[in-house]
């Protein structure tokens, strides 16, 4: 059974003729779902920037194959329509987050701008400016929603700038040639379950469903499969980071280095260390 409670609202405004930046619609939701899988370009028509904060809980987004958690501090930025998947699977733990949604030309030129230089996801804590300000916009649209369009560009161009410069400040982007250093709050990337049962559990079916599920879609094991986005994930942050190889062990879900380093060798035929050096040289 799924529960809910929202916050919507829409400007309103006598024209939005113009060189507006605009707020098509915006709110708060608290989610409670068992299960539920929704295909984003469904959800719109129109082109439209989407912004959608994390407070609590999780859902995933999935995209060309990969899945992506949206936990607590999580930004996603998608342009409708858009061929990606939100899926809420939050037993006991509903999904609340605050969601923008712009549109017009000035708008949407800025949003992707922003969605470009800095990826579709980020992270950023709760009393960052850009989620404040956030906050303050939905406030402003349900008590008063019919204000002039001038009050609203002005309003949604002040947030567009504000998350501008928060993206900057928490997720610059790499420079071209050199490794960067992840923070000590990386930001989720593609989820890497620790194992099939965690993976079916969290996704709230059974070990033995799930697996027969996957091999039909991927005509391959799961376990397999989810080993193989591990080692990817190894090798990208060797190559782009300079993480000793033990803390890259841990965040891709190994306890012993000796294991991750037997794994990443039966992957791609030579060690950690050599796959990192190997172009430096």
């Amino acid at each position: 059974m799924a529960k809910s409670s929202n916050v919507f609202a829409r400007p309103l405004a006598a024209s939005w003729d113009g060189p507006l930046y605009r707020p098509f619609q915006l709110g708060e939701t608290c989610e409670e779902y068992s299960q539920r899988r929704t295909p984003l370009f469904l959800e719109a028509v129109d082109p439209e920037g989407v912004w959608i904060y994390t407070l609590s809980g999780y859902a995933y987004y999935e995209r060309a194959g990969e899945l992506h958690i949206l936990s607590a501090g999580t930004v996603l930025a998608i342009r409708h329509p858009d061929s990606g998947w939100l899926e809420r699977v939050a037993k006991g733990s509903p999904w609340r987050y605050l969601w923008i949604h712009v549109a017009s030309g000035l708008a949407l030129d800025m949003f992707t701008f922003i969605q470009t230089k800095f990826g579709f996801l980020g992270h950023m804590p709760p009393r960052a400016q850009s989620v404040r300000k956030a906050r303050a916009l939905i406030e402003l649209a349900v008590k008063r929603p019919q204000r002039s369009e001038h009050f609203w560009s002005l309003r949604t161009f002040e947030w567009l700038n504000t998350w501008w410069q928060d993206a900057r400040r928490y997720h610059p982007p790499a420079e071209k040639g050199g490794a960067t250093t992840v923070p000590d709050h990386p930001q989720p990337q593609v989820f890497m379950p620790d194992s099939v049962k965690g993976f079916a559990r969290r996704m709230g079916y059974s070990r033995s469903y799930l697996t027969r599920k996957l091999t039909r879609e991927w005509h391959e094991s799961p376990g397999k499969v989810f080993r193989r986005a591990r080692m990817n994930e190894a090798a990208r942050l060797l190559k782009n980071t300079d993480l000793p190889v033990a803390r890259i062990a841990r965040l891709v879900g190994f306890v012993a280095v000796t294991s991750f380093c037997r794994s990443f060798r039966r992957e791609f035929k030579e060690s950690p260390r050599d796959y990192r050096f190997k172009d430096r040289r």
